[in-house]
């Protein structure tokens, strides 16, 4: 990212819902963080720190607005970030402006941490 001359990423750091996104990325864990009964939580303890230390490592590379700003989107979409995790709802928007300025991104579809979702979108720039 620092050799591109780009941030990462929009903050993740200070909202839940952000930070929940990257805990299924830790080895043995489950995409949910409620039981699908709805009485208890999936989430781990250690597991959680381990997502929380890793934010802490990306950190530096974030830029003051959180993933799912409308700043945030744009810095992306004018190839001043390297990638955004976001939901399938930003392909519209960053349709419009494909090929514009030498902007592409690509779609990587991942675990999602809630039952009823199948995919995580996440773009990634290709600045010139």
């Amino acid at each position: 990212m620092n050799k591109a001359g780009l941030k990462g990423t929009g903050k993740t750091l200070g909202s839940d819902w952000i930070q929940l996104h990257w805990y299924p990325g830790v080895p043995g864990t489950s995409k949910r963080r409620i039981t699908l009964d709805g009485k208890s939580t999936e989430l781990k303890a250690d597991a959680y720190q381990q997502t929380f230390e890793f934010l802490l490592k990306v950190k530096p590379f974030t830029v003051g607005s959180f993933q799912y700003d409308t700043a945030t989107s744009d810095l992306f979409s004018t190839n001043q970030l390297a990638f955004v995790t976001m939901g399938p709802w930003l392909a519209p928007t960053l349709d419009e402006v494909k090929g514009k300025n030498d902007f592409d991104y690509d779609v990587v579809k991942s675990r999602a941490w809630m039952p009823t979702r199948k995919a995580r979108f996440v773009a990634e720039s290709s600045p010139a």
